[in-house]
């Protein structure tokens, strides 16, 4: 009986843990429809990581975000270094798939 109240406890602390602090963008589930994908590299970066940190400054500017600097956030978003109009320097988070800013 105190092992199943030590299990049912546990369960109820994971519960109440609280979500993440932004979506994960290799997981992100709120577009509908299949998503397939096929690729092939010779020479590529070792595993098939195909971040390319200046493509994906250029596919920010084109959405108007000038990155200082970009690098891919171990849960797959993209970390965008960028300045705010006050002068201030922050680290915004960008799906790599759609290039909108998540949480």
């Amino acid at each position: 009986m105190l092992r199943q109240l030590t299990l049912v406890a546990f369960l109820a602390g994971l519960a109440a843990t609280p979500a993440l602090a932004r979506e994960n963008c290799e997981y992100n589930d709120d577009q509908p429809g299949l998503k397939i994908e096929f690729g092939f590299s010779i020479g590529g970066k070792r595993g098939g990581d195909s971040f390319d940190p200046d493509i994906a400054k250029l596919e920010l500017r084109k959405r108007g975000v000038e990155a200082r600097s970009v690098s891919m956030a171990p849960d797959g978003c993209v970390e965008a270094f960028v300045q705010y109009p006050d002068g201030s320097w922050h680290s915004d988070y960008y799906d790599p798939d759609t290039w909108r800013q998540v949480d």
